[in-house]
């Protein structure tokens, strides 16, 4: 994280990042069964999409088209202020969430 590269996790992926202490002070998303577990380690957000700096996370397979439209963008680099990524956002793809 620290080296500034854009890092990308979805699902259960966070948890990857917890482990090695890395969320600390991240805002972030993850599968709902370990919300806690994630805002323990920095801050947790119910939300399809959360941008922190060069973080991009999100809590599920039915998150993916946001997920993937995001750092197709590359939002983390355009726009480190913008936290979450609206479902109506016009570049967002998809439809509902599972």
């Amino acid at each position: 994280m620290a080296q500034g590269k854009l890092k990308r996790a979805v699902c259960h992926g966070p948890q990857v990042l917890i482990n090695g202490d890395l969320l600390r002070g991240k805002n972030a998303t993850g599968f709902v069964s370990f919300a806690k577990t994630c805002f323990n380690a920095g801050s947790y957000a119910d939300e399809p999409l959360v941008v922190d700096g060069n973080l991009i996370t999100s809590r599920q397979p039915g998150d993916l088209a946001i997920f993937t439209t995001a750092f197709s963008l590359g939002w983390a680099w355009v726009d480190p202020k913008r936290r979450y990524l609206e479902e109506t956002d016009r570049h967002a793809s998809g439809g509902k969430h599972c």
